[in-house]
């Protein structure tokens, strides 16, 4: 196991290509990156460079409570968030530090140096050198089970994406697709009363001045992230349409 420091400037000039060609997210570092701020920045930063890196955190509006992927708190419309805090990484990426990356492989330094010692153009095969450093360093995240983007992942996250996604998906569908006058392309905005059949009773529901449909539609909106009709009927026939063939 060897250790690379890596000048945090290098890191962010190389950030375009290492997201488009390896998937990279900043959060990938988020520790060593929070490492540099509590070794240089113990007492914290100044009010007024502070300022500048504030961002809203709408979970510390939220109750503390989350009972998974199923808890109407996740899905229930949200006000706009008055929680503001510092955003660390952003912050420390516009230093001059450097983090230190861990890499597994004793000999990937002598190995990435043989393989690049007969390269020509010395600028460019020193960016190819440390893009793959930082790649290998990903990996061995990866790996060891500890590589976090800014998406976080739970036990209810596979449930989530394999039977609540694609429902609320076909949900979004229907409340959007526009329905017309067949006599002068008029749009109109009907919806028939709702049965709900859970087995045991049904009920029907007037559905008074879209009450219901406006508050499903308020929350897909919110939790979806699509942002049209369009987008989310893509999604259902790519990622969700039964398999055909071989």
């Amino acid at each position: 196991m060897t250790s690379y420091t890596l000048p945090i400037p290098e890191l962010k000039r190389l950030e375009p290509i290492l997201e488009e060609l390896f998937g990279y997210r900043r959060a990938m570092f988020e520790n060593e990156l929070l490492n540099v701020y509590r070794t240089k920045y113990p007492n914290g930063i100044s009010k007024e460079v502070a300022n500048n890196y504030m961002i809203a955190c709408p979970f510390l509006d939220e109750i503390a409570v989350d009972n998974g992927a199923f808890d109407y708190h996740r899905y229930a419309p949200r006000p706009a968030s008055t929680s503001m805090e510092l955003d660390v990484k952003s912050f420390i990426m516009d230093t001059e530090h450097e983090i230190t990356i861990v890499l597994s492989n004793d000999t990937i330094l002598k190995q990435l140096d043989k393989l690049l010692q007969d390269y020509g153009e010395k600028d460019s095969s020193e960016t190819i050198r440390t893009t793959l450093l930082i790649v290998a360093a990903i990996y061995d995240k990866h790996v060891e089970g500890e590589l976090y983007t800014e998406i976080t992942m739970s036990e209810n996250t596979l449930p989530y994406l394999q039977q609540v996604r694609p429902e609320m998906l076909k949900l979004f569908e229907l409340l959007n697709t526009k329905r017309y006058s067949p006599s002068k392309k008029k749009e109109l905005r009907v919806f028939n009363p709702i049965t709900i059949d859970n087995g045991v009773k049904k009920i029907t529901l007037d559905n008074s001045c879209h009450w219901l449909t406006d508050l499903l539609d308020d929350y897909l909106q919110i939790y979806l992230g699509v942002k049209s009709l369009e987008e989310a009927q893509a999604e259902l026939k790519e990622v969700y349409a039964e398999k055909k063939g071989r």
